[in-house]
């Protein structure tokens, strides 16, 4: 990733989102053009982090959306009307979070061999 593009700035957020939050991170991809934000779910998932991802069929741009789910690193694809209600789920319902976790493939880590838990 080239810092300071202007047509990255997806891939740049996730990408220190993930660094930042680690586990804690939760990534939503919605609507925009490109592959913008395919990068930066790698980064999300690496870190242990969740991916939600709404539905192309209901983006006005559907790029970003249909670049993350071929990453294999997307956890949920949800049209948009039913976003909200999924992270609310998944952050304010106890236990709700471990409902959630998906195992990370191999492909995915950052040092294959390794453990991480999602």
């Amino acid at each position: 990733m080239i810092d300071g593009d202007p047509f990255r700035s997806g891939d740049l957020f996730l990408t220190s989102l993930a660094a930042t939050l680690g586990p804690a991170a939760i990534a939503v991809v919605l609507t925009g053009m490109l592959d913008d934000g395919a990068q930066g779910v790698r980064a999300i998932k690496r870190r242990g982090g969740r991916v939600r991802v709404q539905d192309p069929k209901t983006a006005r741009a559907p790029g970003m959306p249909s670049s993350a789910m071929p990453t294999g690193c997307v956890d949920l694809v949800l049209p948009l009307d039913r976003l909200a209600a999924c992270l609310v789920d998944l952050t304010m319902a106890p236990g709700g979070a471990d409902l959630l976790t998906v195992p990370m493939p191999p492909w995915a880590q950052l040092h294959p061999g390794t453990r991480t838990s999602a």
